[in-house]
């Protein structure tokens, strides 16, 4: 009984150092499953053929489409490694060759303490082994990332790294597309209703006057100016529904949604 005390004792008993040791076992198992591409990849001199040194379980499903390993799910340093920098910036779609020399620039430029890069840009399914399976990501309209590129030292070794971070932010692309698109409709039907309702009151108040005249004309008959009052009264009434329509459209411009804060992917 005396040893069964003393061996709990010590398993545990830590010391700081085994504490501090615990910390980073601890962060590392959380990173590994955060729902965030993470990726660490030495700085070397041939910069897109760099492989990758970590990489979470997120980072593995979408570019080596993983499968559960034995243990813990994880996959090998060595299948790992099949990661490469080129890989990873060959799945994001620039706009233009100078964008992706502009970002490969500065990536290359990054040092400790250098300010990271952020990128937002359309994402591909990297090519796999398997080129006859397909998935929702493939279709790069679908999938947005925003990239981060974070200058720092590996602490297992205190080797200058990079590492890589990946958001999905393709749901808020989509609402941030969907409201420029409602905000544009609605500026559209506002200008048309404007243009309308001015095109139509012109001709409105011509024929308002014109009956208006005759009715005045004591040489008509009673027949023409109770047909001229008619005329008169129904051109009133077609007046007041345009500027009815003008009115709707003046006060939906100013129910329009007002984006006082932006919706921010980067």
């Amino acid at each position: 009984e005396r040893e069964e005390r003393i061996l709990g004792l010590m398993t545990h008993y830590t010391t700081d150092e085994g504490a501090e040791h615990n910390s980073w076992r601890h962060s590392t198992e959380l990173m590994y499953h955060l729902d965030v591409v993470c990726i660490m990849f030495y700085c070397e001199d041939d910069f897109m053929a760099a492989k990758a040194q970590y990489a979470n379980l997120k980072a593995q499903d979408y570019y080596l489409e993983a499968k559960p390993a034995a243990v813990n799910g994880r996959k090998s340093s060595q299948e790992c490694s099949e990661l490469t920098m080129k890989r990873v910036l060959d799945s994001c779609v620039f706009e233009s060759k100078e964008e992706r020399q502009s970002v490969l620039d500065g990536i290359r430029a990054l040092k400790l303490g250098s300010k990271r890069i952020e990128i937002l840009c359309r994402k591909t399914r990297p090519q796999t082994k398997d080129k006859t399976q397909t998935t929702a990501a493939d279709d790069a309209d679908d999938v947005w990332h925003r990239v981060v590129f974070i200058p720092a030292l590996d602490p297992a070794k205190s080797t200058p790294c990079i590492l890589i971070n990946e958001f999905d932010v393709s749901v808020l692309k989509r609402v941030k597309d969907d409201l420029s698109s409602v905000s544009q409709a609605q500026a559209d039907l506002k200008d048309f209703l404007s243009v309308v309702g001015h095109e139509l009151r012109t001709p409105l108040n011509g024929i308002i006057g014109l009956s208006q005249t005759i009715m005045r004309d004591e040489a008509c008959s009673d027949r023409v100016r109770r047909s001229a009052e008619w005329i008169k009264h129904s051109g009133e009434r077609l007046a007041t529904l345009v500027v009815d329509v003008v009115d709707a459209a003046r006060m939906q411009g100013k129910l329009n949604i007002e984006k006082k804060d932006e919706i921010k992917l980067s």
